[in-house]
């Protein structure tokens, strides 16, 4: 079981955002956008866990609304959630979450 999230850009012009993750948030597949965006130096990777890519509050809001609801319904649309940056800034995204099986 995989779960597929599309985000677009907040004040970005069409800039979407891929990224796919297994049952565990472990980060399976993530879009050039999305790594250039989290990635600040090109031997630096990718975090593991989807954890690792949200700021403090928009994880704990997954993990208290999005996983759950995304458990029962099997999809959850148009969720605010602020990706961190390296250098600490957030970036705003909307994003649609759907439970796929790849």
């Amino acid at each position: 079981m995989k779960y597929y999230l599309r985000s677009c850009l907040i004040n970005e012009s069409s800039n979407y955002i891929d990224l796919v993750t297994d049952a565990q948030e472990r980060v399976f597949f993530a879009s050039p956008n999305l790594v250039s965006l989290i990635v600040s130096a090109p031997d630096q990777a990718m975090p593991e866990f989807m954890d690792s890519l949200l700021t403090r509050a928009s994880s704990i809001f997954c993990q208290t609304h999005v996983w759950p609801l995304l458990r029962l319904e099997g999809e959850v649309h148009e969720i605010f959630l602020h990706l961190r940056r390296p250098n600490g800034t957030s970036v705003p995204v909307m994003t649609n979450v759907k439970k796929v099986n790849f």
